[in-house]
């Protein structure tokens, strides 16, 4: 019998040392879902913060340069168009850390579709900004800022609508 009490004793000893196993993996699983939510939720705000401000300067960048005549003949009838880069700080910090795993796949793909024609748009930007000013490049660099900002319409619903 005092053998029997021995067993006893050793399988509540093994059923609370598991319990406190199990106990301990949960409440780890639960704390890293947790911070991973907490962790979207912040790059979601950032990457919303960020498209709706580049929706802004592309709306006055085209109001601006609508009034241009990027046909005219002559230099002395060129205006200088407006020429504002678009912020990429949070797509980069997104794509830089391996974050983009927190998102779905439709997400990811119109975001990575967005930023590129961001990129092009501050690349024909860039080209404006170092070489002498010519209206071709006016014309390109207003097109690619419209483009940019039909991209980016969309991603804001989607931005909007993750949670």
């Amino acid at each position: 019998m005092a053998r029997g009490g021995g067993e006893i004793l050793n399988m509540e000893l093994l059923t609370a040392l598991v319990g406190a196993i199990i106990g301990a993996v949960c409440s780890f699983a639960l704390s890293e879902y947790v911070k991973r939510r907490d962790e979207r939720i912040r790059l979601l705000a950032a990457l919303r913060t960020e498209v709706r401000l580049n929706l802004e300067v592309a709306q006055e960048i085209l109001r601006i340069n609508s009034d241009i005549n990027f046909d005219a003949k002559g230099e002395s009838q060129w205006e200088w168009c407006e020429v504002v880069p678009f912020s990429e700080s949070a797509w980069n910090a997104v794509t830089t850390t391996g974050a983009l795993s927190h998102f779905d796949q439709k997400l990811i793909e119109a975001l990575s579709q967005a930023f590129a024609m961001v990129k092009r748009s501050n690349f024909a930007a860039e080209k404006i900004k170092a070489g002498k000013y010519n209206p071709r490049e006016g014309k390109q660099y207003t097109l690619s800022v419209r483009k940019a900002k039909e991209e980016l319409e969309p991603i804001m619903k989607l931005l909007d609508n993750a949670h």
